[in-house]
């Protein structure tokens, strides 16, 4: 999974090894403790003793590849909870080595735990504290897809004029809300446009299209309907975003992708279901993130629209990819 998201990112060729070897024009994947893959088996370790002479051994090449890694920048650890015996002692001697400004940063990802905001909130101060105690620098994230933006951020994090993720979220907020009261005639009478052609290939007689907004500050906003205009900024709805939230616009924009659900209880609106597909830009030059989303409420389940998806996706896409455009005009403007 590792090497397949590498090379979809950036499109150069990336193989997984377990010698400490790197091919020239790949990106590598060192598995340290090897590699089983359904083509070939690379030195697995089998047996306690395979396993014992690993730890023994004074000098692996996976301490070196560690030891590369301290000395050529920062080193940033994703996905451990530390509790793996060997990593614990090659990144002890890594440590004790690092060059002045060459960190060791560790992201930690509320996903992972499994926890609520608040249940994360109460320990993240002493989870934050077990990490520092080993030398380490740690950052705080909430979803899987944070960790990803934050990876995908660094070829352009030392770029002139660098805005992080968050800072280009809040233009866009911004950009918006200066012109607030002209968008909302416009960027309403545009949704009814986009109902009328997402009615045909749903082949539907209702349908309702929102516009959803980060705010920069964990929430998402429903900034402009099809059905309705705002007088004010303080009249939209925030709800938090997030891969446990409980819209499902929140948790498209939290995960990045296209999530299409049953509403519950069944019955009780006039949509059986709603489509929510993230808005990605690409702003100033970095690298893209998703700031918006469009959700499209359906009368039918998701089952009744499921065999007539090569239908209606080419819509939904272009639908979307125009209101990525709009944003980034807009931005381009602040």
């Amino acid at each position: 999974l590792v090497e397949q998201a590498i090379f979809e990112d950036s499109g150069v060729p990336t193989e997984a090894r377990a010698d400490g070897e790197s091919t020239p024009g790949h990106y590598t994947v060192h598995h340290l403790h090897g590699v089983v893959s359904p083509e070939e088996v690379i030195n697995p370790a089998l047996t306690l003793s395979d396993y014992n002479e690993l730890l023994g051994h004074q000098a692996p090449w996976q301490l070196e590849k560690l030891r590369d890694a301290v000395h050529a920048g920062a080193l940033i650890i994703v996905g451990t909870t530390y509790r793996d015996p060997d990593l614990r002692r090659w990144l002890h001697i890594c440590l004790a080595e690092q060059p002045d400004g060459h960190g060791v940063l560790v992201l930690l990802v509320r996903q992972a735990f499994g926890l609520s905001r608040d249940a994360f909130d109460a320990i993240e101060r002493a989870l934050a504290d077990e990490w520092r105690a080993v030398g380490l620098s740690p950052i705080i994230v909430q979803d899987f897809t944070d960790a990803a933006q934050i990876v995908r951020e660094l070829r352009s994090a030392h770029s002139d004029g660098y805005a992080a993720p968050q800072q280009r979220s809040r233009a866009v907020w911004n950009a918006l809300t200066d012109e607030f009261t002209d968008l909302q005639v416009q960027y309403s009478d545009q949704l009814v446009v986009d109902a009328g052609a997402l009615r045909e290939v749903f082949d539907v007689n209702t349908i309702n299209v929102t516009l959803w907004l980060s705010d920069a500050a964990g929430g998402i906003a429903r900034w402009a309907s099809q059905d309705r205009r705002y007088r004010t900024v303080g009249d939209l709805r925030v709800v938090e975003s997030g891969h446990d939230s409980r819209w499902i616009a929140g948790r498209a924009l939290a995960a990045e992708q296209l999530l299409f659900q049953n509403l519950q209880p069944a019955g009780s609106s006039r949509w059986q279901s709603v489509l929510a597909v993230p808005v990605s830009i690409e702003l100033w030059g970095m690298p893209q993130f998703a700031t918006a989303v469009v959700s499209i409420g359906l009368p039918g389940t998701v089952e009744d629209y499921a065999s007539t998806h090569a239908l209606w996706i080419g819509t939904v896409v272009s639908v979307v990819n125009s209101w990525s455009n709009r944003l980034v005009v807009a931005a381009d403007r602040t």
